[in-house]
């Protein structure tokens, strides 16, 4: 936030719309009281203000107390973030320190959000407090960014500071009646600066996102985890589905979009529902038996879990689907068998928040440039396919290829494909169902050897068995 909370005292707060486990309501706004560490609702003055002059209040004031919803209360500790607030849903108070321990000692304000705010605005704060913090400074007061305004501070009924200096709350407990918080004038700053409980705090509330190391299993991913996940970010998740334990590496690749980096490896039998998969919400899918006969027919469906990581096994490695198993019957939303050229399969035997990628812009083919649009074009630009076609030529050397194999980053394997109940090309190429259709016995494919990469193919019919991974949606 960069304008101050304005809450106004009063107010009953609940878990659908604010940073609580249950109801909560704030004490009535009084410009008295600000006295008592342990009034449990705390204390709130709200003086409708809204202008520069600070000389007599502006804004609105809380005690860590109001501030924490009550859940500050009991917390004696010092180093030790209260768990809710009365911040927006998804958002919370900044932290002064997340070590569990003293802020000002050791560095443990490194820890905190106010610091990393900070130095991101100039100011040195290898002690507490620093000196001269003119950039963060300077960019304090309306319409400037981050914007926090020297708005002093209630204590005992008065109120000091105007204009000169501010103190913004933290959740972080100090002791069983103090609090960090961030302080600033124009000459000095902290990050992790002690104050009273009891006082009057301006309040500025962070946004609360979560990315793909702060959660376990693959069905808790969501487009905002999948959003808020920097760059370069791995984690391993679990995908429970099979009656096996399942792990799978994930990574926000160089397109922006969050990977699985390993192939998937569903077993054969596997029932499949909403609650679990990318399936539709009032049916569900069994991935056909694991058999390395049959890929055959396109009309059906197919799947073999080798359960070997020998690629020059004559039986193949990691696991293969026909694109029927793949998009988990290949239909639109309506039921409706996907047979045009540029269209998607709506559902996939992905796990529930992940889908299988595209090759095209959806209902454009790969012939009137759909190929631009898709997932796996758009990922392998960015690891040195060429950008004018849907392949890239054979004496371009491609670096896409060179990234082929686990450890490595995107590390799509060079893992062969069933076709007619024989394996092809094991350790020489890849192969990838996307979720667009070519035609009606045909779909679109990433291949990729040595010599080529092909983010749209079209050579193989939707009987031959290809590995899977999926990416989550955004």
């Amino acid at each position: 936030m960069v304008e101050n909370l304005n809450l106004a005292g009063g107010t009953t707060i609940t878990s659908a719309d604010s940073d609580v486990t249950s109801d909560f309501t704030l004490p009535e706004s009084s410009e008295t009281g600000f006295d008592d560490n342990t009034k449990v609702d705390g204390f709130v003055y709200n003086t409708g203000k809204r202008t520069s002059d600070c000389t007599n209040g502006c804004y609105s004031y809380y005690s860590y107390n109001a501030a924490t919803a009550g859940t500050g209360v009991s917390l004696t500790d010092d180093g030790v973030n209260a768990s809710g607030s009365i911040c927006p849903k998804g958002w919370r108070l900044p932290t002064s320190t997340t070590s569990n321990a003293n802020a000002q000692v050791d560095g443990n304000w490194k820890t905190g959000d106010f610091y990393t705010l900070a130095i991101a605005y100039g100011v040195n704060l290898e002690s507490q407090p620093s000196e001269n913090p003119s950039t963060f400074y300077n960019n304090a007061g309306p319409g400037t960014t981050p914007g926090f305004l020297a708005v002093g501070n209630y204590h005992n009924s008065g109120f000091s500071g105007g204009n000169s200096y501010s103190r913004y709350l933290s959740s972080t407990s100090n002791s069983s009646t103090g609090v960090y918080n961030l302080y600033f004038n124009s000459s000095s700053m902290s990050s992790a600066i002690s104050g009273t409980r009891k006082a009057g705090y301006a309040v500025r509330c962070i946004f609360d996102h979560e990315d793909v190391t702060d959660i376990s299993t693959m069905q808790e991913m969501t487009p905002t985890i999948a959003a808020y996940t920097p760059q370069g970010t791995t984690a391993t998740l679990t995908d429970l589905r099979g009656g096996v334990t399942k792990s799978y590496t994930v990574a926000k690749l160089a397109d922006n979009k969050v990977w699985m980096t390993s192939n998937l490896d569903l077993p054969g039998g596997t029932v499949l529902n909403a609650s679990d998969s990318d399936v539709p919400s009032d049916g569900y899918f069994t991935v056909p038996t694991s058999t390395k006969t049959g890929f055959s027919d396109s009309s059906t469906a197919y799947a073999f879990n080798s359960n070997s990581a020998n690629c020059s096994s004559a039986d193949g490695c990691y696991s293969y689907y026909s694109w029927l198993t793949a998009t988990a019957g290949g239909k639109d939303t309506s039921g409706t068998a996907v047979t045009g050229d540029g269209y998607n399969a709506s559902y996939s035997i992905c796990p529930k928040g992940w889908r299988l990628p595209t090759a095209t812009t959806e209902g454009v083919s790969r012939d009137s440039g759909g190929y631009t649009g898709g997932d796996f074009y758009n990922l392998a630009i960015q690891y040195g396919m060429a950008t004018g076609n849907y392949y890239e030529e054979p004496d371009n050397s491609p670096t896409f290829a060179s990234l082929a194999g686990p450890d490595t980053t995107p590390g799509f394997l060079l893992a062969g494909y069933y076709f007619n109940s024989t394996f092809n090309d094991g350790g020489s190429g890849g192969y990838y169902w996307s979720s667009t259709s070519s035609s009606g016995t045909l779909a679109y494919n990433l291949f990729f050897s040595s010599s080529y990469v092909y983010s749209a193919d079209r050579s193989y019919t939707r009987r031959n068995g290809f590995s899977v991974r999926c990416l989550a949606n955004s």
